[in-house]
């Protein structure tokens, strides 16, 4: 609920977007995997906004610090694999 006004009001900044999206999860979710995961979301819809050709690839690109489990995750997304090669935890 909290993600899109954010991509939208700072989708010219994707550093800052980063940054507001980890302190807006911090409120509910403050482990670094849900952090991460809302500025990795928020920064998809900024380059789906923008335009961009790799979305996904671009928001995990500025994530240099992504914690490892999720950038394994969606880093074969990223490169072209369907959503069928994500795994889920059951929660």
């Amino acid at each position: 609920m909290r993600c899109p006004p954010l991509a939208v009001a700072f989708a010219s900044d994707r550093r800052r977007l980063a940054e507001v999206s980890r302190r807006s999860s911090r409120i509910t979710h403050a482990d670094p995997r849900c952090t991460e995961g809302f500025a990795v979301l928020n920064l998809t819809v900024s380059a789906l906004l923008r335009g961009a050709d790799a979305p996904l690839r671009d928001a995990l690109d500025v994530l240099y610090d992504a914690p490892n489990e999720l950038v394994a995750a969606l880093g074969p997304i990223a490169s072209g694999e369907t959503p069928d090669a994500l795994r889920t935890s059951g929660y």
